[in-house]
């Protein structure tokens, strides 16, 4: 009887110290250590595979590392838009604030030309202020 479909038996590492091993590369390691280049196992058509640990543990780095970027990439997004709209808001602020102050010195600027002018009431104000430590002069 033929043997002709039946696969000749994989060879197997054996830990007996008298008998050197020998890599794939033809090199002889010494007795009782296994070759460390001997990382890809050979189906028994001498196909090379990856073993299936190593396939497992790429591809859950790989999916930890595409979650991981994906949480950032939202996070950023959430803190732009939170970011455009604080400016947004300061921006009015802001602009709110020019208004009352030109009111303001323009108010001061008025009050400080009738108080050279003579008016009583003018005087009383720009003498109050004067004694909070704020000086008012007429526009130039």
């Amino acid at each position: 009887m033929t043997t002709d479909n039946v696969p000749e038996p994989a060879p197997t590492d054996s830990n007996d110290a008298s008998e050197p091993s020998q890599s794939t590369s033809g090199r002889k390691t010494p007795p009782g250590r296994r070759s460390s280049r001997n990382r890809i196992s050979t189906k028994s058509g001498g196909e090379a595979v990856m073993s299936n640990s190593s396939f497992v543990v790429l591809l859950i780095l790989g999916l930890i590392l595409l979650a991981q970027t994906i949480g950032q990439l939202q996070l950023q997004s959430r803190n732009k838009a939170l970011l455009e709209n604080q400016l947004l808001q300061q921006t009015q602020a802001f602009k709110e604030a020019i208004k009352v102050r030109q009111q303001l010195e323009s108010i001061a600027g008025e009050t400080a030309i009738l108080a050279d002018r003579g008016n009583t009431n003018a005087i009383r104000i720009r003498a109050s202020l004067k004694e909070q430590g704020i000086n008012i002069s007429a526009p130039k």
